[in-house]
Parts: C-alpha cells; sequence; structure tokens
C-alpha cells in the first residue's frame, strides 16, 4: 500500500513538474500539504462523483493519461501547497559547552540517589 501511494504522490509530482518547472516545485511545493489536500478531499469525492465518471480514467492510454494529468495539473494553484521557510541557521543559539561547575546529573543517578536515602 505504502508502494501504491509513493506511486501516486511522484506522478503527482511529475506532472506539476512538467507543468509548472522542476524549480518551482522542488523548492517551494510542500508535500506536506500536497497529501493533507489529498486526504481531505478524497472522501468527499467518492460521495460527489459517481463511479461511472472515473471510467474514462480507465480505457486512457499511457499517453491520454499524461496529457490528462498536465491538463489537470495546469490548473493547480501552487501558493496553496507553499512549504514553510526555512529558518535561518546562522542565527541559531550555540550548542551548550560543559560547566564543571554545574555538571549535569541524569535523572536516573537523581532517583538512584533518592532511593538510598
Amino acid at each position: 500500500m505504502t508502494l501504491v501511494a509513493y506511486n501516486i504522490l511522484a506522478t503527482i509530482k511529475a506532472a506539476l513538474r512538467v507543468v509548472h518547472g522542476t524549480d518551482k516545485v522542488e523548492n517551494e511545493v510542500s508535500l506536506y500539504h500536497v497529501t493533507g489536500e489529498i486526504r481531505r478531499t478524497y472522501a468527499g469525492m467518492m460521495v460527489a462523483i459517481r463511479p461511472r465518471e472515473w471510467a474514462c480514467f480507465q480505457s486512457m492510454t499511457a499517453v491520454e493519461l499524461a496529457e490528462a494529468l498536465r491538463e489537470l495539473a495546469a490548473h493547480v494553484d501552487l501558493k496553496r501547497y507553499k512549504k514553510a521557510p526555512t529558518k535561518d541557521k546562522e542565527n541559531q543559539r550555540p550548542p551548550r559547552q560543559y560547566n564543571p561547575q554545574h555538571p549535569h546529573v541524569s535523572t536516573a543517578k537523581l532517583l538512584a540517589m533518592q532511593q538510598k536515602r
């Protein structure tokens, strides 16, 4: 099941890359948001769209399906699936240094010391 889901996601990304450009999709589109959209709308689509409406996809050749996916991808508003900005790594707090005046004591040692009392 995971392999099928991955292949579907890879197909969606490929269609988006063909229409909107590889750099834009790879750098700006969040797969988290895309998969969330699929998860939220799938059940509603299965209710609202009758099975006979999906039948056209069964008889399509690979070329026809690719063209249909490109046409659908052209209507996707990529702004809805924008990646979150990454934090500047230069402004992050430096790692803590060992201070012999205030050594770290594990919780396990503290509990063991309390049990001995």
